[in-house]
């Protein structure tokens, strides 16, 4: 079940665990903002920053800490000279973690390392195979050069 907050006017937060059809029933709009009148009859304005605090998926939180592309935190000095090799420079945090600053950086570290989103969107990494990947890219410009050559 979803986990709704909402802020009292002293500030504290109420977190309230109710279903979608729940919410829509009891949620209200007051001075411009959606608002639910608490169990104590007070007013509880909607705070979701609060319920996305920390979560990934939220626009805008980037960089990315990524435990599944991480190494162990004594191998972050190689797996950031590695990366700077295959031209995808990408920092490791203390843990261990690869820190992505953007989607675009995610993509072709993935696409260089051989990981992939098993959730994948339009412009996320795919698996091999799947003919979005870059080493069916060159083996189409190999293929170009060698109809070009035989012209």
């Amino acid at each position: 079940m979803p986990v709704y907050c909402y802020k009292r006017e002293n500030g504290n937060i109420v977190e309230l665990a109710m279903s979608i059809e729940e919410k829509a029933k009891k949620e209200f709009q007051h001075e411009g903002k959606t608002a639910i009148f608490l169990d104590d009859g007070t007013i509880g304005l909607r705070d979701i920053e609060t319920e996305f605090k920390g979560t990934r998926t939220f626009p805008n939180n980037w960089p990315l800490h990524s435990d599944a592309m991480g190494v162990h935190p004594g191998q972050t000095r190689e797996a950031y000279e590695e990366s700077v090799k295959m031209g995808i420079p990408t920092q490791f945090d203390s843990d261990g973690r690869a820190v992505f600053t953007d989607a675009k950086h995610r993509k072709k570290y993935c696409e260089a390392f051989g990981f992939h989103d098993r959730n994948a969107g339009y412009s996320d990494p795919v698996p091999s195979g799947s003919g979005q990947t870059k080493h069916k890219e060159l083996l189409w410009q190999k293929q170009a050069q060698i109809r070009m050559l035989q012209k």
